[in-house]
């Protein structure tokens, strides 16, 4: 089942990258997401709210996976996310530069299907790209 598992996790990337929007044949009903500095939320809020922020931001935002790991019914993938800011994002309005940063993916899945998704990306270098200015200790 993990190879199945591992596939699926891959197609649901690519496919994330095609459409703009999760692809809800890859996860439960009741698939839950986990990102960074965000409650948890469900596919239909991934699907109107964090997927359309991220794609109108970055619009040819592409994942390009360089590793996977599978353990038992989880699939990690190792992400590196490349795209140019061409829509507001956290404030910054476009710059057309092109970013590119560092995600970690763990997908959880029951019955061949994701089921919890929990996610991790640099966020501060990919604020930094945009315009960010980090005072250290402050």
């Amino acid at each position: 089942m993990t190879a199945a598992n591992k596939d699926t996790a891959r197609r649901a990337i690519e496919e994330l990258d095609r459409r703009h929007e999760p692809a809800e044949e890859f996860y439960t009903k009741d698939s839950m997401a986990y990102m960074l500095n965000n409650p948890p939320f469900d596919i239909h809020t991934y699907k109107t709210v964090h997927a359309p922020a991220f794609f109108s931001a970055f619009p040819d935002l592409i994942h390009n996976i360089e590793n996977v790991i599978e353990e038992g019914d989880t699939v990690v993938l190792d992400v590196v996310c490349t795209g140019t800011h061409k829509g507001s994002f956290m404030g910054f309005e476009a710059t057309d530069k092109p970013v590119s940063y560092r995600s970690v993916i763990f997908f959880d899945f029951i019955d061949g299907k994701i089921s919890r998704t929990r996610a991790v990306y640099d966020q501060m270098g990919l604020l930094e790209q945009i315009g960010a200015k980090f005072v250290p200790g402050g």
